[in-house]
This record gives C-alpha cells, sequence and structure tokens, in this order.
C-alpha cells in the first residue's frame, strides 16, 4: 500500500456521536494524530442508549487493511470482566455461594493445601494462586483442560487472604472453572448463552467461531528493552529450574526480599527505562510471566492472537471483542441489571459487583495499589507512575486489558463504556489513550472531579 493510502487511513474515523459527546470524539482523534493509536474503537452506551460508536485506523499494518464497524481484536485482560459477569450471574441465582469452599463445587481444587480457600477469594485476587507452580509449554495457556490441571496442582503463593496479587491468567481458569462445574456449560458457551445471545451482541465472544475470524485486528504488543544478564542471574529467571520456583515462593512470601531483589536486579537493568511495576513484577518472579514473556514481541502473536487462540476459550485474557461488544455487555450493569427486559443480575448483584473487597497500596503482583470487587477492578490511583493508573467512577467497576484497553459499568452514571485497540502501550493499566477518552466521557456527563483518584458520583 502506497505511504500516502496508509496515513490516509490511519487517521479516519468512522461511526456515530452524539454532538453532546463531541470531545469524546477529539481525543478519539487525538489518538491517531498525536498518540501513536493505530487501530482502534470506542462506545459510550448512556441509559442504554449509544451515543458514541467510533472506530478508526488500521487493523493489520502488514497490509494496511483499515479498521471497520465490525472489526474485533483480542482484549486481553478485558476478559476477566466477562467471565466474571458468568461467575456472579450464578452467584445471584443462589447456585454459587461466594463464603463456600471452592472444592464444594470442584473437588479436585482441593489439592496442594486449597481445600478451606472461599469462591470469594478467587474472584477478589486473593486466593494465592496468582500463578501455576509447573512451566507453561508453548501454547498451553490455548489448553483449557491443561491450565485447570496444572492450577489444580499448584500451592498457593502465599496464606490466602493475608494478601491480593493480580492473578493475571489464572483468575479466568479458577472462575471459568467454577461456572463450568456449576452450570454444565464451558464459560465460553454460558456467555454465549446467557449473555451476548440475549443481549443481541455479535460483537464479543469468549472463543471466536471460525466463520468470525476475518474480522480480528492483529494485535502488536509494546517492546521493552531487555538487556543481557550475567549468567548467574539468567539461572536464577529460568523459571524450568528448581532455584526459580524456590526463590519464587521465598519471593511471595517476604516483601523484603522482594526488594532485595529488586535492588539486585536494578544492579543491571536500566530501570530508568522501564515501568515500576514491571521491576516489581521482576522482583516477585512471576513464574508464568516468564514463561509467556521470553520476548515480548514473540509470546503475545503466537500465544494470544492465533485463529488456534481465539478458538480457545481463556477466560481472563483470549476474549474478542471490540469497544462496541464490551459496552453492550457492561449496559445491564449499568442499568440495574436489566436491560430491555434482559436480566442478568438482580440490584443486590450489582451492589455485589461494584463493592470493593480487595483494596491494597502494593499488590503482590503488580507492585502498584489495586482494588478488585467480585472479578472486577475499581480505580487504580498510582499517581507518578506512568502507564500504571485506571481512573473510573466511584461507583464503577470494570476490568483493563493489557496494552490500554478497557470496559466498564457505572450505576452512578447509567453509563456502559468499551475501548479496544491493536498497538498496545505498556503494562495491564490504562494510558493517556483510553484514560482521555474516559475523562472527557465524565467531564460531559457532569462528575464533580477526579481528584480523590476517581471519578465523583453526579451531584444532587
Amino acid at each position: 500500500m502506497a505511504p500516502e493510502n496508509f496515513m490516509e487511513r490511519l487517521h479516519t474515523v468512522d461511526g456515530s456521536c452524539d454532538p453532546r459527546f463531541a470531545r469524546v470524539r477529539e481525543e478519539f482523534e487525538r489518538n491517531f494524530a498525536e498518540r501513536g493509536e493505530l487501530g482502534a474503537s470506542v462506545c459510550v452506551i448512556v441509559d442504554g442508549e449509544p451515543v458514541v460508536d467510533l472506530w478508526g485506523g488500521i487493523a493489520d499494518e502488514r497490509d494496511g487493511r483499515p479498521w471497520q464497524r465490525d472489526t474485533m481484536n483480542v482484549v486481553m485482560s478485558c476478559s476477566k470482566g466477562l467471565t466474571a459477569i458468568c461467575g456472579n450471574m450464578l452467584i445471584d441465582r443462589g447456585e454459587l455461594d461466594p463464603d463456600a469452599p471452592v472444592a464444594r463445587y470442584w473437588p479436585e481444587f482441593a489439592q496442594a493445601g486449597k481445600a478451606d480457600i472461599p469462591v470469594r477469594m478467587v474472584f477478589n485476587h486473593q486466593s494465592g494462586v496468582a500463578h501455576v507452580d509447573e512451566r507453561v509449554p508453548p501454547g498451553g495457556i490455548n489448553d483449557y483442560e491443561l491450565m485447570v490441571a496444572l492450577v489444580e496442582r499448584t500451592t498457593p503463593f502465599w496464606t490466602p487472604g493475608t494478601r491480593a496479587g493480580y492473578h493475571g491468567l489464572t483468575v479466568g481458569w479458577l472462575v471459568g472453572e467454577l461456572v463450568r462445574r456449576v452450570s454444565g456449560r464451558t464459560v465460553g458457551t454460558f456467555f454465549r448463552e446467557e449473555v451476548a445471545e440475549p443481549l443481541g451482541l455479535t460483537d464479543c465472544w469468549i472463543g471466536l467461531p471460525e466463520a468470525q475470524e476475518h474480522r480480528v485486528a492483529r494485535s502488536i504488543p509494546f517492546e521493552l528493552p531487555i538487556p543481557e544478564l550475567p549468567p548467574a542471574a539468567q539461572r536464577l529467571l529460568d523459571p524450568t529450574g528448581r532455584a526459580f520456583r524456590v526463590l519464587s515462593r521465598v519471593a511471595a512470601a517476604s516483601p523484603a526480599v522482594q526488594r532485595r531483589i529488586a535492588r539486585e536486579l536494578a544492579r543491571h537493568v536500566d530501570a530508568a527505562d522501564l515501568p515500576p511495576n514491571l521491576m516489581a513484577r521482576l522482583a516477585q518472579l512471576d513464574p508464568l510471566l516468564f514463561a509467556l514473556m521470553g520476548n515480548m514481541g514473540d509470546w503475545l502473536p503466537d500465544h494470544f492472537d492465533t485463529p488456534v487462540a481465539h478458538a480457545a476459550e481463556v477466560p481472563a485474557g483470549g476474549a474478542v471483542a471490540n469497544a462496541r461488544g464490551l459496552a453492550g455487555a457492561y449496559t445491564p450493569l449499568a442499568l440495574g441489571g436489566t436491560v430491555d427486559g434482559v436480566r442478568l443480575v438482580s440490584a443486590d448483584g450489582i451492589a455485589r459487583m461494584r463493592h470493593p473487597q480487595s483494596v491494597h497500596e502494593i499488590d503482590a503482583v503488580l507492585g502498584i495499589r489495586t482494588s478488585y470487587t467480585m472479578g472486577f477492578s475499581k480505580s487504580w490511583p498510582n499517581p507518578g507512575v506512568a502507564d500504571s493508573s485506571v481512573i473510573i467512577g466511584e461507583d464503577a467497576f470494570g476490568t483493563p486489558g493489557m496494552g490500554g484497553q478497557m470496559g466498564f459499568a457505572d450505576p452512578a452514571y447509567r453509563l456502559a463504556f468499551g475501548y479496544t485497540m491493536n498497538r498496545h502501550g505498556v503494562g495491564t493499566a490504562l494510558n493517556a489513550r483510553g484514560q482521555s477518552l474516559i475523562d472527557a466521557t465524565y467531564e460531559i456527563l457532569g462528575s464533580r472531579g477526579r481528584k480523590l483518584g476517581f471519578w465523583a458520583r453526579p451531584s444532587s
């Protein structure tokens, strides 16, 4: 494709936008012009009506294919929110008790000291099963049965309930397997039959049918400078080695050891060029992270962004959607649990989903301030730490996705929001692209401001 045609498509934004929300469109256009956006979609639904439904840019930089209305992409950890919706529906129906042991529904989970972990703790990232003990083989995350077996054999990395740490991928298999054990359906099937089809969503999947594959935009992962480490450090960071597994458990149990490891790593890594949360994760010696990362530029396309991966049901990171699909899934949750006669949960269910259950200044895995509800995230205010904050409404709940994607509901504003893109920023939280769209939305809706680390409820 000629360079001028590529650039023309890159800066083309299509869709609809209510004049009142013109600033959201302006920020979306600025993302392409000033903030490095490649291809993206944003959707804002208020009172059940779409007021912003925009898309633009390039779906695949290799051939310049444009991002179209029905283009979707892998939404990474935004998948967690979709899986959490399914789990909370079963809780709301009385079929899953958040205070019962996981092992009541899933007996094999009781292995390795996990017999007493309650359902609540696997939803709110306190279970200690933040990773798996064993090395994940290439492509292993797309093998649901394998990953469930690895989770079953894993010993918690800390005493359950004493800490919270982002269960980056394991939360998907934890909640997803509970959905399967209770409902008799995989989480992807449950989501399709109980959420997507009743709501008429054709842009949101956990397990993408082959017939929809042509709609998927190609993800471009962020790249980090990973320097050459001394041989001794390389041996310690080899996730196949015994030393790595031992140190992983020691580090997980001791903040002092984490700090010491971080200092030692900082001697060999130019920390000024890396985000602080990455250094914290290096100190944590997360086995699953290292098993996957190897080369950051390779693992995402090879493991998350292939037809095999799209079809696999990876409940915490493999959903395929666009902003319209994400916002559509959250719309009932913004309206008391029901939209257009389709009820997902009760008003009590909404209260459970938005209430913070696990708030920590230092997340045991991410190394930043986080806040979790029953499967969702609240605001993560981390001022002074680049690209490590998530600022949404006081009553909002949802999940950010790697690279800066986001889906959430805010009952106080009767707001559902989705933003997806294919060129990732650094980390799991938001960056200027997604946050600017959220900020513009709340300002238009009349929030009193975000100085408390979240967008305040509307004034009386």
